[in-house]
């Protein structure tokens, strides 16, 4: 069956559209306006980094940002945009390093830091528009006691393996499942994880001992220099492999 095909749809002249209907009716403002009194939720917006040009990876996270403020909105609570601040200060300083030929040691030696902090300044109006940006935040210009070793919650995860390679096989007629283990600092990201990374030349290990949740017998495969650190007493090692011997393998998102 062949069906016709529709080129009638334009999306950004449908958006454009939708645009002009909003300024013209002042429907943000009024969707403030109707809501006073409600519960507010806050929603502070921080602004780009300001240590690159503008990207499509900035519309994304924006459009990500205003999807959650736009369904508070439609729940009835009061949602009034905040400005937050954030200029990345790290990435900024060390761009400045690398351009200058320095390294953190080399401030107060080989440059002021009256000079140092100058040439961060440069290096973010270089990508600020002068009527409508960020300047940069004191707070990230290496003063005494912005960074500093903390403690934090972290997310190790099973990924259940749903085809091996002939490296990884145990039996053919072995029942047990098979996961590897990774850890991540932003567990939040996992929902949409494709892959997993492993190190060419690093040494990984098969264990044989059981699920942390379910406690069923499992195979789990994980970095060699790290079963330590997950368990108190070494599972028994079934295989042992090199990172490059993994690749290909495919697990459950």
């Amino acid at each position: 069956m062949k069906y016709t095909e529709y080129k009638g749809l334009n999306l950004p002249a449908v958006g454009e559209e939708m645009r002009k209907y909003w300024e013209d009716n002042d429907i943000f403002a009024k969707s403030l306006s109707t809501r006073e009194g409600h519960k507010r939720f806050v929603f502070f917006e921080g602004p780009p980094s300001a240590n690159g040009m503008p990207g499509i990876h900035h519309v994304m996270a924006r459009t990500i940002k205003d999807i959650v403020c736009r369904y508070q909105t439609l729940t009835g609570k009061y949602v009034g945009r905040k400005g937050g601040w954030d200029t990345h200060g790290l990435p900024v300083e060390l761009g400045v390093e690398k351009t200058l030929g320095i390294t953190k040691e080399d401030i107060g030696k080989k440059i002021s830091v009256e000079d140092y902090n100058k040439a961060c300044r440069r290096e973010v109006m270089k990508f600020k528009d002068p009527a409508a940006g960020t300047g940069l935040s004191s707070h990230e210009l290496n003063l005494p006691g912005c960074y500093r070793d903390v403690k934090d919650l972290t997310c190790v995860a099973l990924f259940k393996l749903v085809n091996g390679n002939e490296q990884l096989a145990i039996n053919a007629n072995d029942p047990m499942p098979t996961y590897a283990i990774a850890w991540t600092t932003t567990p939040w990201t996992l929902p949409s994880n494709t892959a997993l990374c492993v190190g060419p030349n690093i040494d990984y290990v098969m264990l044989k001992t059981v699920h942390p949740y379910t406690e069923q017998p499992c195979y789990i495969l994980m970095a060699k220099a790290l079963v330590s650190t997950m368990f108190k007493e070494a599972p028994e090692v079934v295989k042992e492999f090199k990172g490059k011997d993994l690749v290909g393998i495919s697990y459950e998102q």
